[in-house]
């Protein structure tokens, strides 16, 4: 994705937060445990995760504030439930299938069913069972990864090696065009496990060549479970359904407070509150006062708040609404988030500009930081912006794509 702020010029329009907001924090301590953050022979995860663009959103998205340990516990237990969450999942979708190229076949989400409850192995792993966009099954069989989340502040680090695990991906009855893209989401999602397609004409690996074959991985009675494995009992996690999204807005308020306003900004109670939630299995999310800020700051720009959210993509708005400094996440199907970050006026002193974000994931677009009168302006039809009309050109219907023969 492109990171377009110096192309917008947008730093003469608005302020800057106070102290440096936006740079990345090289020393001090991490918000989330309190220790110290030392030099890292590896790079933290994004804060905005990879497969929503993290990898290539601006640096404000891109760098975490928290320590390699805890930036790690978040992408792994926090991002990957927000991601797994049925009602985001449906916004992924929508993303995805708005912004495909019907002639060149690009990366698009997966959608998690669950954990497959009649798999059986002879260790300790257990089968995850996924679909792709055209009825594609991929099953990802790995061994438990997840952290005790009571009593990790100060705990030991998190292992150095992930178990990542291999994927079985069985091709729906689809055109040569669904299959690259049920292959191309299946590399973006498991980058490091193993890899095989299972109703090619052989057993093709994805991996890199000399890996171990798929009938020398898995047991006889394992192969044909894949073979032949209908959808079955699933099982789902309680968090996937009731607190994703509100754990992962706590994330991002978190660290967005740390990096925009610095040290001091941990010393405020409601910083002390969102370490609480961070490791709290029920957070509570104080939206206050933001959506109706928002509605205010759109309308003074021409446009409203329902008109705000750029359809088929994620939209971030960032900033002073209201009483509350705070981050609104807008889905692609337009379903309203919100957090507030800080509620003290004087952390933001100096810093009251609204400002705007589009990411695009699946055509690897980033767009931001605007002023959010540009985009409110655009969306209400009072003027275009050049980078968000040609987003608006890449636009497709469903109808549009090649048909999906293998749907189920």
């Amino acid at each position: 994705m492109q990171d377009i702020t110096q192309q917008h010029g947008m730093q003469e329009h608005f302020a800057s937060p106070a102290r440096d907001a936006g740079k990345a924090v090289s020393q001090g301590n991490c918000p989330a445990c309190g220790q110290p953050i030392s030099t890292q022979s590896l790079d933290p995860p994004p804060l905005w995760p990879r497969l929503l663009g993290g990898e290539h959103a601006p640096a404000l998205f891109r760098t975490n504030a928290f320590c390699a340990t805890c930036a790690r516990l978040g992408d792994d237990s926090i991002d990957s439930v927000f991601l797994k969450n049925w009602s985001m999942q449906s916004q992924q979708v929508r993303s995805a299938l708005s912004f495909l190229d019907r002639d060149t076949p690009l990366a698009a989400p997966l959608t998690y069913l669950g954990v497959a409850a009649d798999y059986q192995s002879d260790d300790d792993s257990f089968c995850e069972r996924w679909a792709g966009l055209a009825g594609e099954q991929i099953f990802h069989v790995h061994r438990h990864r997840e952290a005790a989340w009571a009593g990790r502040v100060g705990a030991d680090a998190l292992p150095s090696a992930v178990d990542a695990g291999a994927v079985t991906l069985r091709l729906a009855d689809a055109s040569a065009y669904w299959s690259q893209v049920a292959n191309l989401s299946v590399a973006a999602y498991f980058p490091h496990a193993r890899r095989f397609i299972i109703n090619a004409n052989q057993n093709v690996s994805s991996s890199q060549s000399g890996s171990i074959a798929f009938d020398s991985l898995f047991a006889p009675r394992q192969q044909e479970w894949f073979r032949a494995a209908h959808h079955g009992r699933l099982t789902l996690h309680s968090d996937l359904a009731q607190r994703g999204p509100q754990r992962f807005l706590n994330k991002l308020a978190l660290s967005l407070g740390r990096r925009l306003f610095g040290p001091s900004f941990m010393r405020t109670s409601h910083a002390r509150q969102l370490r609480r939630n961070f490791w709290s299995a029920s957070p509570h999310v104080q939206s206050g006062h933001l959506a109706e800020g928002l509605e205010s700051a759109s309308v003074a720009w021409g446009c409203s708040s329902a008109q705000l959210g750029f359809s088929g993509a994620w939209t971030l708005v960032l900033g002073a609404l209201g009483k509350e400094y705070g981050l609104c996440l807008i889905t692609p199907a337009g379903q309203a988030l919100h957090i507030v970050i800080a509620d003290d006026p004087a952390q933001w002193a100096g810093a009251e500009a609204v400002t705007a974000y589009v990411a695009v994931p699946t055509r690897q677009i980033f767009i931001g930081p605007m002023p959010l009168q540009v985009l409110a302006r655009h969306q209400a039809g009072l003027e275009s912006e050049p980078q968000l009309a040609r987003l608006d050109a890449m636009r497709l219907a469903p109808s549009q794509l090649p048909p999906r023969r293998g749907l189920m």
